[in-house]
């Protein structure tokens, strides 16, 4: 039990980070961010010819994240700013979205292949009691915790993040006040690329990266999204931590075939029961 909680939490970190991906610019600019795979994909990828090319794989990663973010960001300021102009629909900006991802998918197959590539890292375990972390866990728990820690740290301690915070409850009143919402949502989107780009990288020194999944890590991000609260900027940590706690224990008590199915059931039970997830009492007050 206590490896299964272990490995919960490790994976929990990691899917609440690309909630925070995923929630970030829907509760921004209301948009449903699948351009969040092509930085999931391009990220290792970058990291990966920056570490061929003879640099350290720390700088490797760093250029990953920073392709990634960089990425998201211009999706932000060439896709879904001119859409808004237009006052383009919620679907258009969903569809122009999904072709930024087939294109960049698309592409690195055409660039690195199909085939499976890894990052280089140790591949020792740590031993803390009964509990068997591998290296790449406890690295993979570092970065996610990190991340998560600089992200609220961000948004709850600083002017900016507190402006982020008003853009997502009330943006017409922070225009009236002169601050840039156009800017707000840029920087909104490079950090949701950053978080995807976390979690892409973790999980590519564990399980290796390909040219496709990044729709597959975008639906992790909407289930930690519905499943914690969407209204509330604590939602993605409350539900990514819990369906990770589930995949564990599915994991280890059902096999690895049924994580993905528990991961659905979940999912549909608060979209049947509780579409307002678990801080749904949160929400924002115009809403209510």
């Amino acid at each position: 039990m206590l490896q299964s909680l272990a490995d919960g939490l490790v994976g929990g970190s990691l899917l609440a980070v690309i909630g925070l991906g995923f929630w970030l610019p829907y509760a921004g600019a209301g948009v449903f961010h699948l351009a969040l795979g092509a930085s999931f994909i391009l990220s290792p990828f970058v990291a990966r010819a920056v570490v061929d090319a003879g640099m350290p794989t720390a700088i490797g990663v760093g250029a990953g994240l920073a392709s990634g973010a960089i990425l998201s960001g211009l999706c932000a300021l060439w896709n879904h700013r001119r859409l808004a102009a237009r006052e383009a629909t919620w679907a258009a900006h969903l569809i122009a979205s999904l072709g930024v991802y087939i294109i960049v998918s698309q592409a690195a197959t055409l660039i690195w292949g199909n085939e499976l590539h890894t990052l280089p890292m140790r591949t020792r375990s740590i031993e803390l009691g009964p509990v068997l972390l591998g290296y790449t866990q406890v690295l993979s728990l570092g970065m996610a915790l990190g991340s998560l820690l600089l992200f609220y740290w961000w948004l709850l301690g600083g002017k900016v993040g507190l402006r982020a915070r008003a853009l997502a409850d009330s943006p017409q009143e922070l225009e009236l006040r002169g601050y840039s919402t156009e800017r707000l949502r840029v920087l909104l989107f490079c950090l949701s690329g950053l978080a995807g780009s976390v979690f892409a990288i973790a999980r590519s020194f564990d399980r290796g990266f390909d040219a496709t999944g990044g729709l597959d890590a975008v639906f992790l991000g909407f289930a930690a999204v519905i499943v914690g609260g969407r209204e509330s900027y604590f939602g993605p940590l409350l539900g990514g931590l819990l369906l990770g706690l589930v995949r564990s224990l599915a994991a280890a008590e059902l096999g690895g075939r049924w994580v993905e199915p528990a991961t659905y059931a979940v999912l549909a039970l608060f979209l049947l029961l509780r579409p307002g997830g678990l801080l749904a009492s949160q929400q924002r007050l115009e809403g209510q």
